[in-house]
């Protein structure tokens, strides 16, 4: 099963499941008691946000043509935490040359896997090459942020530094604005000339100068999980309790209510683990502002508090309107270990794509892909082929976006029919961002962008 116990990264282990042969899964995972009761409280409210103006868009001529090599694989051996040591097949990441675009799709396979070589078309431009890009923020005059792994390696050590936030100006080259000493970066943002950015562990911020920073730390995860890459990741702008807020995500310490492959459920409800794993946060900016190395064990009442639960690992989350209604749109990956992964249904372990209310519960650890309905959970709006791999989400031109990394593709999903469609194959996306009409795309050999209105 090919990059399916990553359930993603989304995450990084989810590339490293893509790229190699057959992963071990062979990884004990805690058990978890819970220690304290939660108490009930008033809970915010969302109120729309502000809608954005749209930039004037550049035209794209694309100038060179993709071309793929095919590396040799090599197999590493480290020590596990709990089960020994286990062997990893990687393949080194492809070589990127040039410009790439890709065509439209019509025709989503039952289990669909990344193509060997993508088809060539018109439309897609190439913003950055040669650089492994975990997540991706473009200003709406076209500055990208985004988060590079230095060597491939370093995508299966998510806490082990080897990561930089870099920065590209509209017109020039990109340059490093912290040393390679980050964990995966899995979100930034910008506002109001302050960058904050997700890396394993910490959310971070530092001001916007073009100098090499480490970055102050604002937020510390000390209870970020350490399986398949689940830390907090994505970060998204929105309004919540009608103060303007960061949305943060931060996966789950749990692959599902199964410890392991083939063995029996261990956990039952109510069980759910402690704050702030397995949900999607938020923090109020005027709180952010004032605040330095938050020990993350708690939430702060309607300023940094818990926004959603029931998520495996939400790698990809973006807020904003669609059809003029307010969405906080969140992908998840599916889990490795539930039985759902072995029955007739293709679609139903996980892989989905969820519409994020307040206090909402989307039912991680126990139920998956549409069957979250018999708890009273919210169920997804669409979900996704096993192993699919949802790595991220974006509005632009007024449609929502989907990348499935491990099936090559992206698709549009419409919201009210909770439906999708390919709309770009071929590639391997990791990431996704959008702005105004422009849809920006970060994989492992770059960042590109397309204009949306064309799919």
């Amino acid at each position: 099963m090919v990059l399916r116990v990553v359930g993603f990264v989304f995450c990084f282990v989810a590339f490293i499941f893509l790229v190699s042969g057959s992963p071990s899964l062979a990884q004990g995972l805690p058990t978890f008691t819970p220690t304290r009761t939660a108490t009930t409280r008033p809970l915010p409210t969302f109120t729309p946000t502000r809608t954005a103006t749209s930039p004037g868009l550049p035209t794209f001529t694309p100038t060179r043509t993709l071309t793929r090599a095919t590396p040799p694989t090599r197999t590493a051996t480290r020590a596990g935490t709990t089960s020994g040591a286990r062997s990893i097949t990687r393949t080194p990441t492809r070589v990127v040359a040039g410009a790439r675009t890709v065509t439209a799709a019509t025709v989503l396979a039952t289990r669909p896997r990344p193509t060997l070589t993508p088809t060539i078309s018109t439309g897609m431009q190439e913003l950055v090459s040669d650089q492994i890009v975990t997540a991706v923020y473009a200003s709406p005059d076209g500055t990208l942020y985004y988060g590079v792994a230095q060597r491939p390696e370093f995508l299966a050590e998510t806490l082990s530094g080897g990561y930089a936030l870099w920065k590209k100006p509209v017109d020039g080259a990109p340059y490093p604005l912290t040393p390679w000493t980050m964990n995966v970066i899995g979100g930034v943002t910008v506002r109001g000339g302050v960058i904050y950015f997700n890396e394993g562990g910490t959310l971070r911020r530092m001001p916007d100068d073009n100098v090499v920073h480490e970055g102050e730390v604002v937020i510390r995860f000390p209870t970020v999980s350490k399986i398949y890459g689940h830390v907090n990741s994505s970060l998204a702008q929105g309004v919540v309790n009608g103060k303007e807020a960061l949305l943060i995500s931060v996966g789950s310490s749990r692959d599902s209510a199964f410890p392991a492959q083939g063995t029996a459920q261990d956990v039952y409800l109510p069980y759910y683990e402690d704050f702030p794993n397995g949900r999607i946060l938020y923090a109020n900016f005027d709180w952010l502002e004032s605040t330095h190395e938050y020990q993350a064990t708690r939430g702060m009442a309607e300023q940094f508090d818990e926004l959603a639960r029931g998520v495996r690992n939400p790698w990809g989350m973006t807020a904003g309107l669609v059809d003029g209604q307010y969405h906080v749109l969140a992908a998840d990956n599916d889990p490795a270990f539930v039985p759902e992964k072995n029955d007739g249904n293709p679609a139903n372990a996980g892989d989905e794509l969820n519409d994020i209310y307040l206090a909402g519960n989307y039912g991680h650890p126990y139920v998956y892909g549409g069957s979250e309905v018999a708890l009273g959970y919210q169920t997804p709006i669409v979900v996704f082929p096993d192993g699919s791999v949802p790595s991220g989400v974006a509005i632009a031109a007024g449609k929502v976006f989907v990348s499935l990394q491990n099936a090559g593709m992206i698709v549009q999903v419409d919201l009210k029919k909770r439906t999708y469609r390919p709309v770009l194959t071929g590639v391997q996306p990791y990431n996704l961002y959008g702005v105004g009409s422009l849809l920006y795309i970060a994989d492992f050999g770059g960042v590109h962008v397309i204009d949306a209105r064309s799919l």
